[in-house]
């Protein structure tokens, strides 16, 4: 069995910022989540390491219940 490929974008497509509005929206008044979606849009790419964003995030890598 072969191991898949993972391809990234080059940059996010246009549907992805409705779309961080309407998430930003579940948790921010709509306004302030349509202002910091228009942000998004004009700030430059980032890239981190998957284990960086986890580490951030302040999630558990494995569950709290796996010791």
């Amino acid at each position: 069995m072969s191991k898949p490929t993972i391809s990234w974008q080059d940059a996010p497509e246009e549907h992805n910022y409705p779309a961080a509005k309407s998430y930003l929206g579940l948790i921010l008044d709509d306004a302030v989540a349509g202002k910091i979606a228009a942000k998004l849009q004009k700030c430059p790419l980032s890239h981190f390491k998957a284990k960086d964003i986890f580490r951030a995030s302040g999630l558990s890598l494995l569950g709290v219940s796996n010791s």
